[in-house]
């Protein structure tokens, strides 16, 4: 199904309030006060605001048609920033969490890297509808950015230690100070997401701005009025 090049316009809005509010969720300055290991945390860039924006974009492109895989993935994708929101609320009180819900926070943190995987597929398809290739293939660089910086290094690490808290052993992982230089690594997809929608942003513009196909002279037309003819 080819979607019309004004409802790819109207996409980026969105993706741009997704970029913005992933980057308000990836930094973190807050206040925090705790008593006898409870308390409270107040977070200056708030990642309830962050999740809202994308709640928000994301929910803007499932308005979009373009295939039964694109709706069915945005779907899993707004599913999963309607749970941001709440685990952001949630981030505010500071408590010692039971091992269960420790647990199911290490898979919540898997679905999250796969929903970003999905994401960005469900933007290449989006663009390939469109006719958009440039955008296509840069929507797939950023896939594989997701996917090699978050969901296998990340996703290995929070596997391994929700197997940890499962068979009761425990799990340490030291990082080397020379290698936190590379967690501006971390950025990289992000920043990579707004290139990816200021590429769709241009080339759907110039697309906008191609003029319309002229169509072709009839045979009749061209062969002049027939014989006898006025």
């Amino acid at each position: 199904m080819s979607v019309p090049i004004h409802e790819i316009r109207s996409t980026i809005t969105p993706l741009r309030a997704i970029f913005w509010g992933g980057l308000l969720c990836l930094i973190d300055i807050y206040y925090k006060q705790l008593l006898n290991g409870e308390g409270w945390r107040f977070d200056i860039l708030s990642d309830v605001v962050g999740a809202l924006m994308i709640v928000w974009g994301v929910y803007r492109l499932s308005l979009v048609r373009v295939s039964e895989w694109y709706l069915t993935a945005i779907i899993f994708v707004l599913v999963v920033a309607g749970l941001m929101v709440l685990d952001a609320v949630h981030d505010h009180f500071i408590y010692p969490m039971p091992k269960w819900l420790s647990l199911l926070m290490q898979l919540y943190g898997i679905v999250v890297l796969c929903a970003n995987v999905v994401f960005c597929m469900a933007m290449r398809r989006l663009c390939g509808a469109g006719g958009l290739v440039k955008s296509e293939q840069s929507w797939q660089t950023t896939m594989l950015l997701f996917l090699f910086i978050y969901l296998i290094p990340l996703g290995l690490f929070q596997a391994a230690s929700a197997i940890a808290m499962l068979t009761g052993e425990s799990f340490s992982f030291a990082i080397p100070p020379l290698l936190m230089v590379f967690a501006v690594l971390f950025v990289v997809p992000l920043i990579h997401l707004f290139v990816s929608t200021s590429r769709m942003a241009r080339e759907a513009a110039e697309r906008s701005s191609e003029p319309e196909p002229t169509s072709e002279p009839t045979n009749e037309a061209a062969a002049g009025p027939a014989p006898g003819g006025i």
